[in-house]
């Protein structure tokens, strides 16, 4: 089924919960240095090539695309039945982009690396977490987004910026046992780490001042400072974070191996998406707020 994406912002679904989802891309700040730029600013998360817009058209090639269905704010189905997401938005535009007649069809997380390698499917939007294997198996475009970090403090916080020097001494929330608690073990041992097993606790301990601040997953804390469980008591501190080394990964389209035109067609479509902005308003349709 070809799907229309809504405008609208997704609602609660299962892996729209704040922590029910795997974290979630490029950074404005790293670890060891920071590169200025204005926070609502959309980040080049890949590098546009120019010479790959040409030659990249192919008029009525039909391409199959799964895409989870209940992985929002990336993919997942409406109340209606059809996909909406901002990975879904992205590879329609894709797909208009490099005139392939695409049909996105939704399936359950289960289904989707089979129904790539049986060939049911051409490609998956959103669904499985990248890893080395799957890398080896299946073509990856480049990436349209890398998972970011963030910290958050209450509104009226003292801290001045959330580098290693400002925050020693000062109390981080995080969730313990994560690729978010390794980096915080890295590089910020001179704060107060404090670690909890449960999102909520950690999260209402920031709003009551028990911890001064907390770090995540930027989309994910997105939703909940501009949700009603924070009653609006805090906010981000500076810009995001990347490490590839922990919590950052990229997020790609997953082809099959036997279709090395299609790859170089999307990731042309995509880079022209990026050039132009429509990748930057797509974005901004699901997100509650900038998360970097």
């Amino acid at each position: 089924m070809t799907t229309n994406a809504s405008r609208k912002k997704p609602t609660t679904l299962r892996r729209l919960n704040l922590w029910l989802s795997a974290v979630l891309v490029v950074a404005l700040i790293t670890p060891v240095g920071a590169e200025d730029a204005p926070s609502t600013a959309f980040p080049s998360f890949r590098h546009v090539d120019p010479d790959a817009f040409q030659n990249s058209q192919s008029p009525n090639l039909v391409v199959v695309l799964n895409a989870d269905n209940d992985f929002a704010p990336w993919s997942f189905q409406g109340e209606d039945g059809d996909l909406r997401g901002i990975a879904v938005e992205l590879a329609q535009a894709a797909c208009s982009e490099a005139q392939l007649a695409c049909t996105l069809q939704p399936a359950a997380f289960a289904d989707l690396l089979p129904s790539l390698r049986s060939g049911a499917a051409q490609g998956l939007v959103a669904g499985p977490k990248l890893d080395a294997a799957l890398a080896t198996e299946f073509a990856m475009t480049r990436p349209y987004f890398r998972t970011l970090g963030r910290f958050i403090v209450r509104s009226g916080s003292s801290l001045p910026a959330p580098d290693v020097r400002s925050l020693a001494g000062r109390r981080i929330g995080f969730r313990s046992n994560t690729q978010h608690a390794r980096f915080l073990e890295t590089y910020y041992s001179r704060s107060a780490l404090t670690p909890f097993d449960d999102a909520n606790a950690m999260l209402e301990a920031l709003r009551t001042g028990q911890v001064d601040t907390v770090f995540g997953d930027a989309v994910q804390l997105s939703y909940w400072l501009k949700g009603g469980a924070s009653r609006g008591c805090c906010n981000f501190l500076g810009k995001a974070f990347l490490h590839r080394e922990t919590f950052s990964r990229s997020l790609s389209f997953m082809l099959r191996r036997d279709a090395p035109d299609l790859r170089a067609k999307l990731d042309a479509a995509l880079d022209r998406l990026e050039a132009k902005g429509a990748t930057a308003e797509i974005f901004a349709r699901y997100l509650p707020a900038s998360v970097w």
